[in-house]
């Protein structure tokens, strides 16, 4: 799956995707929910990861974690 996100924005997440519930866990875990307002600090090392910033928080998710995120 494509991950159409730009740098330096914001985007309302909708939904979290994945077969496996460990992921899901680990996206909550680190305070990423449904609604939460994410802005896209940056996409680094070949698009493969990307730096994210919420409520305060930044994180770098890679790129199987991300296409969990459906804004």
């Amino acid at each position: 799956m494509q991950i159409k996100v730009a740098i330096d924005q914001s985007y309302p997440l909708k939904e979290i995707v994945s077969q496996d519930p460990q992921v899901i866990q680990r996206l909550r875990d680190l305070g990423i929910f449904e609604g939460t307002l994410i802005k896209v600090i940056n996409i680094i090392s070949f698009k493969s990861v990307y730096v994210l910033q919420f409520n305060g928080s930044m994180v770098a998710l890679n790129k199987a974690e991300m296409s969990c995120l459906r804004f």
